[in-house]
């Protein structure tokens, strides 16, 4: 992989999507890539690549990438076991292995620089937002 469209296509090869599947337009094919992997394969070059900078030769895009569809999809180690080709005991010592090679960088990638020191940012990071509702009988700022 040595760009973002390679990227995507090996993405998409992993996700069932052989490259003839893939001779449609651009916009779909990305929109396919993030529905597995949540993110466009812009985004996710740039950082794969500096995670594989800094952990020379130890995490490869394919673990990366199967790292990223169990962060997008939640789905049990079964399923992963069914897309990725390993056992689901290497699926789940690799994804942890390489979660925490991700986490490596947080420092570097995730930085909120602000002129006002008023401010007050929403965000969520872990790519599950939800709204819920109160529990009614017995009001709390918990729930």
């Amino acid at each position: 992989v040595s760009n973002a469209d390679d990227l995507l296509r090996a993405g998409l090869v992993y996700a069932g999507f052989d490259d003839e599947r893939q001779k449609v337009r651009k916009q779909l094919n990305i929109d396919r890539f993030k529905a597995f992997y949540q993110l466009p394969p812009l985004t996710l070059f740039k950082y794969f690549s500096d995670v594989i900078k800094k952990f020379d030769g130890r995490v490869s895009y394919k673990d990366l990438l199967m790292t990223y569809n169990w962060f997008a999809t939640y789905a049990r180690l079964e399923v992963l076991a069914g897309i990725w080709g390993f056992s689901e005991k290497h699926i789940g010592k690799r994804t942890q292995e390489c979660a925490e090679m991700m986490q490596a960088l947080k420092d570097e990638k995730i930085k909120f620089v602000f002129d006002d020191d008023e401010r007050i940012i929403l965000c969520g990071l872990d790519f599950v937002n939800f709204t819920t509702t109160e529990n009614r009988l017995q009001p709390h700022c918990k729930w």
